[in-house]
């Protein structure tokens, strides 16, 4: 996702939130201004399918902005194998789980596939 589409993601995302949660002064509390379902239906999918994408990008820039692996990080394109779990006072990236140990990779694909190879391992 470029920097770009991300700040376009954000705006709307904020366009719509503004929509929703804005209020009139002269407009009674019974009646809505013309088209607030609309919105807060519009900014409730732009949440629910947009923020998971904008979280996974942050993630990925988070674990790869660097130009070696370390325990918790490794650049795009390598294979990283946590080994460690990560302290309870981690929150640098989203896990659905403190106490599993996760191999991640993040693959750039947008310039050709890539192919992973497995040596023979005999009866293994």
């Amino acid at each position: 996702m470029n920097r770009k589409f991300l700040l376009l993601f954000l705006s709307v995302a904020l366009v719509f939130a503004m929509a929703a949660c804005s209020s009139s002064d002269n407009t009674s509390t019974t009646t809505k201004a013309p088209g607030t379902e609309q919105a807060v239906a519009d900014a409730v999918d732009v949440y629910v399918y947009g923020y998971p994408l904008v979280t996974m990008d942050m993630t990925r820039r988070f674990m790869t902005n660097v130009a070696t692996a370390d325990p918790l990080h490794a650049p795009m394109g390598q294979i990283l194998r946590a080994r460690t779990y990560p302290a309870p006072d981690y929150h640098a990236v989203t896990a659905p789980n403190a106490d599993t140990l996760y191999t991640t990779a993040w693959i750039d694909v947008s310039q050709g596939p890539w192919v992973l190879s497995v040596p023979d391992m005999g009866d293994r």
